[in-house]
């Protein structure tokens, strides 16, 4: 069975709050890691003036959240 994603835009007071969540493997989010994904999408985040949060743990899937 392929994962399934779902996606929400919500109002969230005065701003947006975007919400990516799948049902895929998902990964250790305390784990170091060789790699810049997740430092560079909360950088860019940064820019706009928003947040971005990720919540994931091995067998559960993972979150993405993103705040305006």
């Amino acid at each position: 069975m392929q994962p399934r994603v779902l996606m929400t835009l919500d109002r969230a007071g005065d701003g947006l709050r975007l919400r990516v969540r799948d049902a895929g493997r998902g990964f250790d989010s305390t784990a170091p890691t060789s790699g810049f994904g997740l430092v560079s999408m909360r950088e860019r985040a940064r820019t706009v003036g928003a947040n971005l949060s990720v919540k994931s743990a091995p067998g559960r899937g993972t979150v993405v959240e993103l705040s305006l």
